[in-house]
């Protein structure tokens, strides 16, 4: 599993990557005259420009995540991921670390990076947070990762789905589901949402079935 993540994050570097910024730098070299040539193209050639930055900047966070560090910490590898995902506009970020501190398998700890990294990720677009905290909590046999902001919040039965071109929590919870773990959503119009996540620390046993609990979302 990890050699095909390890192929995944070459041919991302070598193919997506390199071809998104290409773009852009050839983008940004023709802007001046287009935008001189007119006001209007301009202004569209500067969002396609954009588009193109950020498709370059999304591609590098993949493989980032396709490469997780054997000796980063599962909570120094949240927030690098967090503190990324949100940039210069980041709400003010904390991050506590409860319990017994273990080692994380890799899958896992991917896993939760990535979840953490898509949930700091909707805060700054979707909602206008001021705070963003993140408890890592060590049980016995479980990890327990709570993401909260203190935004605007949604209605997690009404949010829109792939169906409508948004993959956001549906990717959330196929990540948690990878782990063996299952994810809550708990939010409403007005109060925040809280994100959290639970996974098992142990690997899993051969012959052993695992029951997988399916995520399942409520208003707090």
């Amino acid at each position: 599993m990890l050699a095909e993540r390890a192929r995944i994050a070459r041919e991302l570097h070598d193919g997506l990557l390199q071809d998104a910024m290409s773009i852009a730098l050839q983008l940004r070299a023709v802007l001046p005259e287009v935008g001189a040539a007119s006001e209007t193209a301009g202004r569209t050639l500067a969002s396609v420009l954009e588009l193109a930055e950020r498709t370059a900047v999304e591609a590098r966070r993949a493989i980032l995540a396709l490469r997780p560090s054997s000796t980063e910490t599962i909570a120094t590898a949240v927030e690098r991921a967090m503190r990324r995902a949100t940039g210069s506009v980041a709400p003010t970020l904390s991050l506590v670390v409860a319990g017994q501190v273990r080692q994380v398998d890799p899958v896992t700890q991917t896993a939760v990076v990535q979840i953490a990294q898509e949930a700091a990720t909707n805060t700054v677009r979707h909602a206008r947070a001021t705070r963003l905290g993140v408890l890592i909590a060590f049980g016995r046999q479980k990890l327990r990762v709570t993401i909260r902001d203190d935004g605007r919040g949604f209605d997690p039965h009404g949010y829109p789905g792939p169906s409508e071109g948004h993959f956001g929590l549906t990717g959330m919870r196929e990540r948690a589901r990878a782990a063996r773990g299952w994810l809550e959503i708990h939010s409403r119009p007005g109060v925040g949402t809280a994100i959290v996540l639970e996974v098992p620390l142990a690997p899993p046993q051969r012959d052993r079935r695992i029951c997988d609990r399916k995520a399942w979302y409520r208003p707090s």
